[in-house]
């Protein structure tokens, strides 16, 4: 029997970033890297790495819904801040919400090796992002951080061209990587802000 301790909004913050329904099953659920002290979520787009607890435990994949139960259970002035974990050694995961306990089977799949989704460095070249991912990202940091107001931690692209992004609100702890899409416009302003300032009309442009 292992148990360890997870903070709530880890679980929330990770969950925003899951996928749903995803064909890969494996990805619907939140990765946990137990000797790496790290929980993991992806939906093939963006990734969120986050710290967790670092325990000599075999890593394991939480389901969805199991997760969705406990953290409808973690809601009001009472939420514990806290959630305790338990690995009973096979297949099942148990958390426990003050004197509610929740159990599920793990997810019995091969996670994506997320170092490898790591940059080991950014060019900084300009990329386009898609803003719900970018809104998405600042959420789950915000939400890490423990946030509970109607503001919301800043956060900064590292732009890395064709390559996978990074999105962090500038402390350690957690991140999210973000893929940029195709992008078929200008990268150039110079014409938008002519057009803008009525300079330039579109069948000029043309």
């Amino acid at each position: 029997m292992i148990t360890f301790e997870l903070a709530t909004d880890t679980l929330k913050a990770a969950r925003l970033i899951a996928a749903d329904g995803d064909i890969r099953y494996y990805l619907n659920g939140i990765y946990f890297d137990l000797r790496g002290a790290r929980v993991v979520s992806t939906d093939g787009h963006r990734m969120l790495i986050a710290d967790g607890a670092r325990i000599d435990a075999e890593p394991f994949i939480m389901p969805n819904d199991h997760a969705d139960n406990v953290l409808k259970a973690c809601k009001g002035k009472n939420a514990p801040a806290v959630l305790t974990f338990t690995l009973d050694g096979s297949d099942w995961i148990t958390v426990t919400v003050g004197e509610q306990k929740f159990t599920a089977k793990k997810i019995d799949g091969i996670y994506p090796t997320y170092r490898q989704v790591i940059p080991q460095s950014v060019s900084g070249d300009i990329a386009a992002i898609n803003l719900e991912y970018l809104a998405d990202a600042q959420k789950a940091i915000s939400t890490f951080r423990g946030h509970r107001g109607k503001s919301v931690h800043p956060v900064r692209v590292f732009h890395n061209g064709k390559a996978s992004a990074i999105v962090s609100d500038g402390q350690l702890g957690v991140m999210v990587i973000v893929m940029p899409i195709r992008y078929d416009g200008t990268t150039d302003a110079t014409e938008i802000l002519k057009w803008a300032h009525g300079k330039l009309n579109l069948s000029q442009a043309a």
